[in-house]
């Protein structure tokens, strides 16, 4: 994992807040309190048991979130984070209780990311109000979908399950290697492959 300086990729982040109505000179400043990361292909970024004391802003690239099932020994592909799908990234569970990840982040492609610790979101929410409504909306809105691509998980079929992120959340499909996709449905690749040509 390599760390860079700010430059013009975190053009894409003052561009999103500023559809919140957040001023450049806002984001500007919580940028610096940033740490601008690049992540190489299937590159862990939280391991499971760690806890993870950041959110991320993807600026390019994509993630996956994957649990560990003792019993079955295997991943399982929880949720998805790409730059023009769902930008922001954390292991909610361990950055809102401070209790070690029962999951891990893993970069399906190269990616650059912007990473915020917590200290420096709260210091910013406690000063700023705009901050921390735009703050609150960009985590209500990543937790709402990951909460409905959960309950789709146990009550659709598999394919009923692979029509709705075709439908619902195309840049998953069209961006996420299909064994990972594969493995959130819970069918493997090969079913996968049958399943597309049945569409």
């Amino acid at each position: 994992m390599t760390t860079y300086h700010h430059n013009q990729l975190s053009k894409r982040l003052i561009q999103d807040a500023a559809k919140y109505g957040i001023s450049e000179n806002l984001i500007q400043k919580n940028i610096s309190k940033g740490k601008l990361l690049s992540v190489k292909r299937n590159e862990i970024l939280l391991n499971i048991g760690e806890r993870n004391n950041y959110i991320y802003f993807i600026i390019e690239g994509g993630f996956i979130s994957q649990y560990y099932n003792e019993d079955s020994s295997k991943y399982r592909t929880i949720a998805f984070y790409i730059d023009n799908y769902q930008p922001y990234m954390t292991e909610p569970e361990s950055f809102f209780t401070k209790s070690i990840s029962s999951c891990q982040l893993t970069a399906y492609k190269n990616s650059k990311l912007i990473a915020f610790h917590r200290d420096s979101i709260n210091s910013l929410n406690n000063e700023y109000k705009a901050f921390n409504r735009y703050y609150n909306a960009k985590i209500l809105q990543a937790l709402i979908i990951e909460g409905q691509m959960k309950t789709k998980l146990i009550s659709l079929s598999k394919k009923k399950l692979y029509h709705y992120l075709i439908t619902e959340h195309n840049p998953v499909t069209r961006n996420v290697p299909s064994k990972y996709i594969a493995e959130f449905i819970g069918v493997t690749p090969q079913w996968l492959s049958k399943i597309k040509k049945g569409i």
